[in-house]
């Protein structure tokens, strides 16, 4: 494909348009909803938590999507509509495809994290259409590992406090659905505690430093 180039962009050039889900133009959409219904992408991220928690009002700022390695050249396909296509790394050194969307000065941005094992998925009807995201459980953990991992991500605190009013959100929603947490996530939110702790301990209050703490113990403990 003649607009895909293999290499990492720069930012600078790709300023990014914020946006609540139910702005995203109806070509991106499209796009969006042709990987997930062919099962090539699945939605993860802040997409994944809007649409499981019907969060119509969080303001989003990139799409994000999960992919099996193998499906690399047919989600590439897919992608056509797109004004240009970057396979680039990410910090940890996964593939990464991304695709932007330019609409008057700023860009509409996907991520497609590439992995070799897909995590749990759940179905959910979009637009009238069956769609696959990961599960909440998923996005809870996927948001206290980036807490965790803060430093070697180099977010800084206003990417940080997001991640954990996100993650407080999801927690209190996983209480109230206990069947929908699950082990795996639950051993990896564990592990991740003490680090958690050691970045919000700089970041938020004390009360709500501990409140936070104890709804994730109260979760991992079952």
């Amino acid at each position: 494909m003649k607009n895909v180039i293999y290499g990492q962009y720069d930012s600078y050039f790709y300023p990014l348009k914020r946006f609540y889900e139910p702005e995203i133009p109806s070509r991106v959409r499209e796009v969006l909803l042709e990987l997930s219904q062919k099962e090539l992408a699945v939605f993860r991220g802040g997409l994944a938590y809007v649409f499981l928690l019907n969060e119509k009002e969080y303001l989003l700022k990139d799409l994000d999507m999960l992919g099996h390695t193998e499906n690399r050249d047919d989600i590439l396909a897919c992608l056509g509509d797109s004004d240009v296509i970057y396979v680039n790394k990410n910090t940890f050194g996964d593939t990464v495809i991304t695709a932007f969307w330019k609409y008057d000065d700023e860009y509409f941005k996907l991520d497609i994290l590439l992995c070799n094992e897909m995590p749990s998925v759940c179905e959910k009807s979009i637009n009238g259409k069956k769609c696959y995201m990961v599960t909440a459980s998923y996005v809870w953990r996927n948001r206290i590992e980036k807490i965790a991992e803060k430093k070697i991500r180099m977010h800084d605190d206003k990417k940080t406090l997001n991640h954990f009013k996100v993650a407080r959100v999801l927690s209190q929603y996983l209480k109230e659905n206990e069947d929908a947490i699950l082990v795996e996530d639950c051993i990896v939110v564990k592990e991740k505690l003490p680090e958690v702790q050691k970045v919000l301990s700089e970041l938020v209050s004390i009360s709500d430093l501990e409140q936070f703490m104890n709804q994730i113990l109260e979760l991992v403990r079952g």
